[in-house]
């Protein structure tokens, strides 16, 4: 399988911890990776798309804020499927794999004084 793109690995890792909407998956990406990566309208609805294209993820019924139904707005909750969950495991596996032989490799080990 091949690498997930990096939008697509935020947007279903978020998702793996239960449903959201396309703002909510916004802000928690920003916040786990503080800033590092922020996702604009168009790299998230693309993905989004995508993701419930490839099956991957589905969109579902989801509960509004107060202020949600305040302001009137109906927002679209996505969740992560069976086959999504899958593709997510492969690929953390495959960072994981990635990792453990960085930390082997002398030159990238943290010099010490």
């Amino acid at each position: 399988m091949r690498p997930l793109p990096h939008s697509s690995f935020e947007i279903l890792l978020t998702l793996a911890a239960g449903p959201a909407h396309g703002y909510g998956i916004k802000r928690s990406v920003e916040e786990r990776t503080e800033g590092a990566v922020q996702l604009g309208a168009g790299t998230l609805y693309t993905a989004l798309q995508r993701l419930e294209n490839n099956s991957w993820i589905r969109e579902v019924e989801g509960e509004p804020s107060e202020q949600d139904e305040a302001a009137s707005v109906r927002w679209r909750f996505y969740e992560l499927t069976d086959t999504g969950l899958d593709a997510l495991r492969a690929d953390v596996l495959r960072l994981e794999r990635a990792l453990a032989f960085a930390r082997r490799v002398p030159s990238l080990r943290e010099k010490t004084p």
